[in-house]
């Protein structure tokens, strides 16, 4: 497969080829190296732009690491861990994050940056329909109750 992944957060295994991957925040959930297959040559994915909270691979032969890319981060410089409330709430970037306008396009790096900016709860900027009471049978009249967040 193909594609573009831009402005996640990557907390679990994944696999691709043949993509453009930037804007990421990648945490390594375990001691498997399973973020390494994004990397291999092979693979021929162009990576930039990124922050990894493990280290650079060794083996710069085996792996493409593009551009931009920051490895070793401190998560700590990233998020605050102090944050509670919503689950993904936490992974906001800290007032001072080094992700902080890093992205490709001068925005954050992460779910909360991009042009389309992740929305707590994943709740988008538009109208959201959350009733639809209908149709009356007399009159055929439908319902519907919206409600925008921005």
């Amino acid at each position: 497969m193909s594609g573009l992944i831009e402005n996640n957060l990557v907390i679990d295994y994944f696999e691709c080829h043949n993509c453009v991957i930037r804007n990421n925040i990648y945490l390594q959930k375990n001691s498997y190296n399973w973020y390494l297959n994004i990397f291999e040559k092979e693979n021929f994915n162009n990576i930039y732009n990124s922050i990894f909270v493990f280290g650079t691979p060794s083996d710069l032969v085996k792996y493409q690491l593009g551009n931009n890319n920051q490895f070793s981060a401190n998560i700590l410089n990233l998020f605050d861990p102090k944050i509670t409330g919503t689950t993904d709430g936490k992974w906001k970037l800290i007032e001072n994050s080094i992700a902080n306008g890093k992205g490709s396009d001068g925005t954050d790096i992460g779910m909360f940056g991009g042009a389309a900016p992740y929305q707590l709860s994943g709740l988008p900027p538009v109208p959201v329909v959350y009733d639809i009471i209908g149709p009356d049978v007399e009159t055929g009249r439908v319902t519907i109750k919206a409600r925008a967040i921005r």
